[in-house]
């Protein structure tokens, strides 16, 4: 029930209080009295349309405050609302206060808590019916024929209402967390499922530490085999080879050699010349001969490059997944095995 109404700065209403007494309230008045003020007064507490132009002149807002005293089917109904906070006490006092400014923005308040203008629309449609020719009639609302026929079974009927409220929202818990226990297990699996992929997939390239270092510096060299060769034959041509336009360094050292021989009895320090000449001869052909045999070694194999270039795409498919080096890569794999 109704109980108070105050009103500030709406229409030609400056400040008002109204206090209703039990049982049947009469609002008498000629036109324009301000009747119809005072319901939509109570209709604004309801959670009804606030139209800024409702403010008073010179004004920069309206305030309407309305006290209530809950049945107790009322406060049962408002408790089936699962709203986030206690909103009614244990009296079953409803203090609820309403503020619109001119922009068109709300403030609403009940027993001092601020709440959204929808939780007010919520409680609102439980604690006045108002019947008028331009106002909603609650006896042609199909969602609150049952509320109607509850009543009129009295407290009994309230009371097993209650119950089956009751019961129907533990279900509705239990059954929400056995759907979240089985959303859980099925992410689970899902989560379980991708693992044996990832423990697969990294089981089955057979990673080496180091593995891709290596293959880096195989493939730099497939990449420069026919750079590699050409320069290695040009080296023992230039050292060993020579020909008839050009001779070979080896020639040239065995001609130095053989002049130096030729007067080394002349001075001991040209003898000391010739022998690590003769020194830098066999370190000569020791360089002569890694060349040859490092020509040799180098191949022209598209195939094998080929084999290199998708092992390192592999390897580097893996780090992008798991880690971003080889090490840490076996390491996931640890870590989820």
């Amino acid at each position: 029930m109704l109980f108070q109404l105050n009103i500030k700065n709406m229409a030609l209403i400056k400040e008002l209080n109204i206090e209703f007494e039990e049982r049947l309230n009469v609002l008498t008045g000629e036109t324009g009295a301000g009747k119809s003020i005072i319901i939509e007064a109570i209709d604004l507490i309801l959670g009804g349309y606030a139209a800024s132009d409702l403010i008073r002149d010179r004004e920069d807002s309206l305030m309407v405050e309305g006290l209530f005293q809950l049945a107790p089917q009322e406060k049962e109904l408002i408790s089936n609302l699962n709203l986030d906070a206690k909103i009614v006490d244990g009296e079953g006092d409803l203090l609820i206060r309403r503020e619109v400014n001119k922009k068109g923005r709300n403030k609403c308040w009940i027993n001092q808590r601020l709440i959204n203008l929808s939780t007010l629309q919520e409680i609102g449609k439980f604690l006045v019916d108002l019947h008028g020719q331009h106002n909603h009639q609650s006896l042609l609302d199909s969602s609150k024929h049952i509320d109607l026929m509850d009543n009129l079974g009295g407290d009994k009927i309230i009371k097993y209402r209650k119950e089956l409220s009751d019961n129907y929202r533990m279900w509705r818990e239990k059954s929400k967390k056995l759907f979240q226990l089985i959303k859980d297990r099925e992410e689970n699996l899902k989560r379980i499922d991708f693992l044996k992929f990832q423990l697969e997939e990294i089981d089955k390239s057979s990673l080496a530490k180091d593995e891709d270092k290596v293959l880096e510096g195989e493939e730099l060299i497939l990449r420069n085999a026919e750079k590699i060769i050409e320069a290695m034959e040009k080296a023992n041509f230039i050292l060993y080879e020579g020909g008839s336009e050009q001779v070979s360094v080896r020639d040239s050292l065995s001609e130095v050699s053989t002049d130096l021989g030729e007067i080394s009895s002349l001075d001991r320090r040209i003898e000391k010349i010739k022998e690590n000449l003769k020194e830098i001869g066999y370190q000569f052909e020791d360089i002569v001969n890694e060349i040859v045999k490092y020509k040799d070694e180098i191949e022209l194999d598209s195939q094998k490059l080929k084999e290199v270039e998708g092992r390192l795409n592999l390897i580097n498919s893996l780090k992008s997944k798991y880690g971003s080096t080889i090490e840490e890569i076996l390491q996931y794999r640890q870590k989820i095995y």
